[in-house]
This record gives C-alpha cells, sequence and structure tokens, in this order.
C-alpha cells in the first residue's frame, strides 16, 4: 500500500497535494490508522525518496521539510543500515523540522517533542534520532523524560550514530561512525572538527 487510504481506498488528500505539489516524487507508506498529519508543510520542491519511507504521523503533529530532502530506504538505495528502511515517527503535538539539501539514509526519527535538522546536514546509514527516553522511568511510573534535539546547519552523522534527548549537535560538527551523542556536543574548533 503505497499511500495512506481513507474510507474510500483513495490516497488521503495531503499526499494528494504533497504529490501534485512536486513535492513528494515517490510512495511514502503512512503507517497509522488516523488522517494524515494536518500541519505537514514544506517549504520548497524537491523531496526525493528512493525506496519505501515508513511514516507514522500524529494527526496533531507538525512536520515541516524544506527544498532538495533526499531520503534513501532499504537496501536498494545505500548499503549501509542492514536493508532497514527509513522511518519516521512524530507524536501528538510533537515538532519534526528538516532543513533545506538533507540527506538521509535507513535511518530512525523518533519525535515526540522536538526535533530539528539545519540546513545541509548529512545523516549517514542506520542513524537513531530520538528526543526522548521511549519509556517511563523508574519502571512503573508514568513519566516519559523528552528534551529537544538540534541539530545546526552542515553536520554529518556517520553511519550508526545515536543521538539522545537533549542533545545539541553546532554547526559544521562531523560525528564519527557508531558514536553516541548524549548531551551536548562542544563547538568544532575549525569548521569541520570529528567527535
Amino acid at each position: 500500500m503505497p499511500f495512506s487510504r481513507g474510507r474510500s481506498g483513495a490516497p488521503s488528500a495531503a499526499l494528494r497535494g504533497l504529490r501534485r505539489k512536486g513535492v513528494l516524487s515517490v510512495p511514502v507508506f503512512v503507517d497509522h490508522a488516523g488522517p494524515f498529519a494536518t500541519s505537514w508543510r514544506t517549504s520548497g520542491r524537491g523531496f526525493v525518496s528512493t525506496g519505501l519511507v515508513r511514516l507514522r504521523i500524529h494527526p496533531r503533529a507538525h512536520v515541516t521539510i524544506g527544498s532538495n530532502v533526499r531520503i534513501n530506504s532499504g537496501y536498494g538505495s545505500n548499503f549501509v543500515g542492514s536493508g532497514q528502511r527509513t522511518c519516521i515517527y512524530v507524536g501528538r503535538d510533537a515538532h519534526l523540522c528538516v532543513g533545506s539539501d538533507v540527506g538521509l539514509s535507513n535511518s530512525v526519527l523518533i519525535c515526540t517533542k522536538q526535533i530539528s535538522i539545519g540546513d545541509g546536514c548529512l545523516i549517514g546509514g542506520d542513524c537513531l534520532i530520538l528526543d526522548s527516553d521511549l519509556h517511563a522511568l523508574p519502571i512503573g511510573s508514568d513519566y516519559v523524560r523528552a528534551a529537544e534535539v538540534k541539530i545546526d546547519s552542515r553536520v554529518f552523522l556517520g553511519a550508526r550514530c545515536i543521538v539522545l534527548k537533549g542533545v545539541h549537535i553546532p554547526f559544521g560538527v562531523v560525528c564519527g561512525a557508531g558514536s553516541v551523542l548524549r548531551r551536548k556536543a562542544a563547538a568544532p574548533a575549525s569548521a569541520d572538527a570529528t567527535y
């Protein structure tokens, strides 16, 4: 099923609108029972996806995508990522903002509060970016901790990086493959420092 289907079996109006504007150039699988996010916005053209992207977006989520965003999803589009599809989850009242000229390969974004990705960022294969613990701590409580994730412009995340809640990655930082970022990264000494 390449599109979110309404009760009549037709693609949702939001997806038809994105395709008509030239923003959505390939099928996207929307994995939820309700309507597509009502505040899905794009600021430009050129959204391209290689492979099927799995989306789970709450109807009250806020998603903004810039121009020339490219998403690789699946084994055929990028060998790094173990054949995993790109998965994007945006929860109720959460904000996901992806800037222009961003590349994302076989990665998972889980947004329950706010994730911002700046212009010109490259997210390598099999990366995981999440802004919450995804479960309550201590076990049995109802409180799930969440904090904004901010990735400034021109950041490169190597393959299999994990970005945890509350992380801020400054402009131009290159994170080596397999890095686990759990707090604010220091500003680079040069334009492209490696961490």
